[in-house]
């Protein structure tokens, strides 16, 4: 991968402590990562700018979910459901 992707000398390479070669790679894969993320910024602004209604708009998380990216929970309930919940659960104990 460094040798070939990241443009490392096959010399450099074997002359890289494995440390070296850990940080070099998580450098490239930042980079790569920073690629999409700019990447599907451009697509959504594209479709932003032909969208014709405010609810036709986009964000870049909404096109491209990218693999780095933790997925958002939404909770159902309620804050009020949850502390009738947290309630009952501490008179358990």
């Amino acid at each position: 991968m460094l040798v070939g992707k990241a443009g490392i000398n096959i010399n450099d390479f074997y002359e890289l402590e494995p440390r070296e070669a850990s940080l070099l790679l998580r450098a490239y894969f930042e980079k790569e990562e920073e690629k999409w993320m700019h990447t599907r910024e451009l697509i959504a602004t594209i479709i932003n700018v032909n969208a014709t209604k405010k609810r036709d708009q986009v964000k870049g998380k909404d096109i491209i979910k990218l693999y780095f990216e933790k997925e958002e929970k939404k909770i159902s309930k309620t804050p009020e459901e949850l502390y009738k919940i947290t309630l009952e659960l501490l008179k358990k104990q």
